[in-house]
């Protein structure tokens, strides 16, 4: 398969790496952000505040395995 087209998955559930052949995927920090919900959602819910507007950035980690493969680097 990955020598004609490449599949990428999202949130790496367990049954990603046990197809075949196994399945890229990108794996969320689920617990960090449940974790910054809760810190924003809850002094809304406790005392009526406006939610805050500041973006957050979550890092996010590709798990290669062998849907993908990688391209020949071009010159340039």
């Amino acid at each position: 398969m990955p020598e004609h087209v490449s599949i990428v998955g999202f949130d790496n559930i367990e049954f990603a790496a046990h197809v075949t052949p196994p399945l890229t995927t990108v794996e969320q920090a689920f617990m960090q952000i449940g974790r910054e919900s809760a810190r924003i959602l809850l002094p809304m819910i406790e005392g009526g505040t406006q939610p805050e507007t500041r973006k957050r950035v979550i890092p996010t980690k590709l798990l290669v395995r062998e849907s993908t493969r990688q391209l020949p680097r071009q010159p340039g």
